[in-house]
């Protein structure tokens, strides 16, 4: 079995009782196949970055779970025909149990976690293109 993140965004006209309603669906394909529900972080309602079936603003939920790969054809089929789920993704751990470095709550509440956080390497500030100078670099000066 391997672990398993799956990142829904729900319509915001679900009342909380249905939002629980839907994701008690969710666990129950996981749990039907063998699988083991790990965790569930809920974020709220979120503004979206482009609006999606006319809506600007969703609820975020993200599930942990382990299970086989079949697993994932079922919570696709589910979610792709209920119709207040927005968008969802399932990203696949590796062997240890781990989401991949960047996914998740934690890397998008926290930036730096994926290692994408406007970092540079050591050597990229110098491509020796004019207006380019280091500031290692002695200024040498003309006599005239």
């Amino acid at each position: 079995m391997r672990t398993y993140e799956t990142a829904t965004i729900w319509s915001t006209s679900l009342t909380e009782a249905e939002l629980e309603k839907e994701l008690d669906k969710v666990r129950k394909i996981i749990e039907s196949t063998d699988g083991t529900v790990r965790g569930t972080d809920a974020w709220g309602r979120r503004q979206l970055a482009y609006p999606i079936r006319k809506q600007t603003e969703g609820v975020y939920v993200f599930i942990s779970w382990d299970g086989d790969e079949a697993v994932t054809g079922g919570i696709d089929k589910h979610l792709r025909i209920t119709e207040s789920c927005l968008r969802y993704l399932t990203l696949r751990g590796d062997r240890s149990g781990n989401v991949p470095a960047g996914t998740g709550p934690a890397a998008a509440a926290h930036p730096a976690v994926s290692g994408h956080a406007g970092a540079r390497a050591a050597d990229d500030d110098d491509y020796g293109l004019p207006g380019d100078e280091s500031e290692d670099e002695e200024e040498t000066e003309v006599d005239e």
